[in-house]
């Protein structure tokens, strides 16, 4: 309570104070700060409100990226535009409103999507909206999309994705889960005002959903299960569906899809783990080019655990995309790696770099740590050959780290600068290849070789620079990808066996 004895003029100069101090405070919890900067990286951050979260949402008409930053206790989403150097282009402000989930920017005009959400042990939509924004933070419209009263099922944890002819598709899944597990999903396809073109109920065991577009057909992802390869074989498929009908034409069985993404008309890559992606035990094919004509997958990386002091265990399941591209010879794919099975908290952000054909062109890590759980929220390729990363360090820290190879787009160490290449030949190889190296401070490797499933069929050392003989005499024809490691990277590539 203010004292009795306060004149006017005090009082306003009190509430001028409190005004200034609260506009301090809000323009600082907006302000993207530069906290590292290195050779090759640099992380700008916000970390003055908390539980803060920072999302990475598509701008279909610029370069410029679009992120949602919002903390709790909170009435205001902030939303901005930032280019390819972190600087903020333009801010949003949107008051009183939570949007669950934010979605793109299309024709100068911000797209969301809100639904009356009904509790009980957890939630599921009532009535699902679309809601348009004009660039100074209008609302323009509000459309409601659909009623699910008459729905037997109710849905839930709704995912979106914009489709070549700006038409939208919306995805749900079934409410109550069972087990953690849905029991169907749901799409939906709308145009920008609102209006429900199609719709289409798949009765199909489902954790989570993914989908791409190619030319012919929408391919929708729905996994059933992570856990094991056989599960996997059972609950997990790559549908083709009917782009007027929605209905299912074809589908690939057996793999988990994450982060699917089309590369051109027939490659898309996506996430995918050779076990049940929650073992040190268990083999990985982190990333995998699929062909969608002749259903012939190529594993851009295989990992395997390592040993005592090795990372054990790659994260890439997310919500957000982690896989992004302006040329198809440089495509960057971002993932946690953890170092302790168990302690969350010891891992690091890492990214893949890698071309249509799948050959890697390095990997990367960001050495910046504060020693606190962390996960990637969206990537973004730059048109300088870079990538924006969004990222949160822990319940009070977001990021955007922003790197650039500066020049050291092949197989080149880019910490050190040193050049490291890899020949493999004859290829096609008949009884042996030869491996020739071209590093720095090399003293010994060893080549590992995959079949077409990610399985280790070969393993051999490499004890010097020029012709390493490795016999391949034992293995059938076909396509395989090799590994070899050197000055702590590795190198990938492929080599047909023909017999």
């Amino acid at each position: 309570m203010l004292a009795p004895n306060l004149n006017i003029k005090d009082m306003k100069k009190i509430l001028l104070f409190i005004l200034l101090l609260i506009g301090s405070i809000s323009v600082k919890s907006q302000t993207f700060t530069e906290i590292y900067r290195g050779d090759y990286y640099k992380i700008k951050g916000i970390s003055n409100e908390r539980n803060n979260m920072l999302h990475v949402y598509k701008n279909h008409d610029d370069d410029n990226i679009f992120i949602k930053s919002y903390g709790y206790p909170s009435d205001t989403i902030n939303c901005f535009l930032i280019d390819d150097a972190l600087n903020v282009e333009k801010k949003f402000e949107f008051y009183n409103s939570f949007i669950l989930p934010d979605f793109c920017i299309l024709n100068h005009k911000i797209y969301s999507f809100r639904g009356d959400i009904v509790w009980t042990n957890y939630y599921y939509v009532d009535n699902l909206w679309l809601l348009m924004y004009d660039s100074i933070e209008n609302r323009l419209h509000k459309d409601t999309i659909m009623r699910f009263d008459d729905d037997t099922l109710k849905w839930t944890n709704g995912k979106e994705w914009l489709l070549s002819d700006r038409n939208i598709l919306v995805s749900f899944e079934s409410y109550p889960k069972i087990g953690g597990e849905s029991v169907a999903t749901k799409l939906i396809k709308i145009d920008t005002m609102g209006n429900v073109l199609n719709t289409k109920i798949f009765y199909h065991k489902c954790l989570t959903v993914d989908f791409g577009e190619m030319p012919n057909h929408y391919m929708y992802a729905i996994n059933g299960s992570t856990m094991g390869l056989q599960l996997m074989q059972e609950h997990c498929a790559v549908y083709y569906l009917n782009k007027e009908t929605l209905e299912i034409e074809d589908s690939i069985k057996g793999y988990d899809v994450q982060q699917l993404t089309p590369i051109n008309d027939s490659l898309f890559v996506f996430t995918f783990f050779g076990g049940s992606g929650y073992s040190t035990f268990d083999s990985m094919s982190v990333f995998t080019l699929m062909n969608v004509n002749t259903k012939r997958i190529t594993p851009v990386q295989s990992r395997k655990p390592g040993g005592f002091g090795q990372p054990p265990f790659f994260y890439t399941y997310s919500d957000y995309s982690l896989i992004d591209f302006r040329t198809t010879d440089s495509i960057y794919a971002a993932y946690i790696v953890r170092n302790s099975f168990e302690d969350y908290n010891d891992a690091n952000i890492e990214f893949t770099n890698f071309n249509i054909n799948g050959d890697t062109n390095f990997t990367f890590k960001i050495n910046y740590d504060n020693g606190i759980f962390k996960q990637i929220q969206g990537v973004k390729a730059t048109k300088d050959g870079g990538v924006i990363i969004a990222a949160l360090s822990d319940e009070d820290d977001a990021w955007l780290i922003k790197f650039k190879p500066t020049g050291l787009i092949s197989l080149t160490n880019v910490e050190t600068g040193e050049r490291e290449t890899i020949t493999v030949y004859p290829n096609p190889a008949k009884d042996f290849i030869n491996v020739d190296i071209e590093a720095t401070n090399f003293k010994q490797s060893e080549i590992e070789l995959f079949d077409m499933q990610g399985k280790l069929v070969k393993k051999a050392n490499l004890n010097s620079k020029k012709e390493n003989r490795i016999d391949v005499s034992n293995l059938n024809s076909g396509a395989y990808t090799y590994n070899v490691m050197l000055n702590g990277k590795t190198i990938s590539g492929k080599v047909i066996i023909e017999k």
